[in-house]
């Protein structure tokens, strides 16, 4: 099935460098070091991003919708084996029997008329299921998506962060600050809200 990842916002993130003054003296470098390694740099106020792929196969919401299509799709993949197995046993039998000539010319015609007709109606079913399957893929992959974005205005409700971003494998975001990679936190935060929140989403 396809898996379809998406991108909730998109921002440069630019990181500002600050120049030692050649003038300064050893002892304020050395306090200037000491205080940049002991300050932790905190999320609050920043540009955070959650990896996208990794947040979709962890959402308990996505793994449940997905099993089930996933069922549903290799029932259809049988059913249509079965019926395209009947097809051509009924195709190499009347092939047979013309072959032997055990059909009139009109009891020939009828039946290959008859063949044709199975054969459309396989195509029709056939394209119908597909249809079927592509549109509730897309109704899961909607509600997937809705249900994520309404839990990230709950996850950010206090504002905490500028920005939530979301990177995916060959997306514009190519590198990232790992420091501000704050996918597991949304993964557990976002299972959680489902529990809650799973007969209504």
């Amino acid at each position: 099935m396809k898996k379809i990842l998406f991108l909730l916002s998109a921002a440069l993130l630019t990181t500002a460098w600050v120049a030692c003054d050649n003038q300064k003296t050893a002892s304020e470098a050395s306090e200037t070091a000491q205080t940049e390694t002991t300050v932790a740099p905190s999320l609050e106020g920043e540009i955070v991003y959650v990896r996208m792929d990794s947040l979709m196969s962890n959402y308990d919401m996505y793994k449940e919708l997905n099993a089930a299509l996933e069922t549903k799709s290799t029932q259809a993949d049988n059913n249509l084996t079965s019926r395209g197995r009947t097809l051509e046993r009924n195709m190499a039998d009347f092939q047979d029997k013309v072959q032997k000539g055990l059909l009139t010319t009109r009891q020939a015609q009828d039946q290959q008329d008859q063949l044709l007709q199975q054969q459309q109606n396989y195509v029709d079913y056939r394209d119908q299921l597909l249809n079927e399957l592509a549109e509730e893929e897309q109704v899961m992959m909607n509600r997937i998506t809705n249900s994520i974005l309404e839990f990230m205005v709950e996850f950010n409700k206090d504002s905490k962060y500028k920005m939530i971003i979301s990177t995916t494998p060959g997306g514009p975001i190519l590198n990232a600050d790992p420091a501000l990679d704050v996918t597991a936190e949304a993964i557990l935060g976002l299972n959680a809200f489902y529990a809650v929140n799973k007969e209504r989403l």
